[in-house]
């Protein structure tokens, strides 16, 4: 993706980064990350909170802008490496290599 687009991640204290569903399942970076390796942004702060209102269960959430460095289609998401950059916590997924000690 050659331009950045702004927009915000949600992030839960205790589920981490929104990481996006497949239909079925929804992905948090803490709780279940599955394989994946990019987190969605939502592109206005609007789009996040109408998500939120069919999750009454999630309180807590808080919104953080990020600039969104992959482009699928319309959707954008954010690579573990722009969500770090944005301040929010990175995470492992399945499968994934890490080399050296995770701090």
């Amino acid at each position: 993706m050659n331009d950045a687009s702004e927009g915000y991640l949600l992030i839960h204290p205790h589920y981490g980064i929104y990481l996006g569903h497949d239909g079925q399942q929804h992905y948090w970076s803490k709780a279940n990350p599955g394989r994946l390796i990019v987190a969605v942004v939502f592109p206005a702060l609007g789009d996040l909170v109408d998500f939120l209102a069919g999750w009454p269960t999630i309180t807590a959430a808080e919104a953080l802008p990020i600039k969104a460095d992959i482009r699928a289609g319309i959707a954008t998401y954010a690579s573990i490496e722009a969500c770090v950059h944005a301040g929010a916590e990175g995470w492992i997924s399945q499968g994934m290599i890490c080399y050296g000690p995770i701090q």
